[in-house]
């Protein structure tokens, strides 16, 4: 493996970046501190869950966001929690 130097290049020669994963970890790492304020082990999958959709949908407004979430509530079987 390989280290980056961040300064000269956001590419590797492979024509991939990591630019994403930093920022994704960044994001995730605020939302730990900022809105979970402590993570569970046990219920680490669910907290993943939640950040990846979050990430899928951070550039859509917020009255998708309450309509797509309202929808996924009323379809949702009985959580296994």
């Amino acid at each position: 493996m390989s280290r980056i130097d961040h300064g000269s290049l956001d590419r590797t020669g492979l024509g991939t970046y990591t630019n994403g994963a930093e920022g994704y970890l960044s994001r995730l790492r605020r939302a730990e501190d900022g809105h979970h304020h402590d993570v569970v082990g046990a219920y680490l999958v669910r907290y993943a869950q939640v950040s990846k959709w979050c990430e899928d949908h951070r550039r859509v407004d917020n009255g998708c966001h309450t309509f797509s979430l309202a929808g996924l509530a009323m379809n949702a079987p009985t959580s296994v929690d």
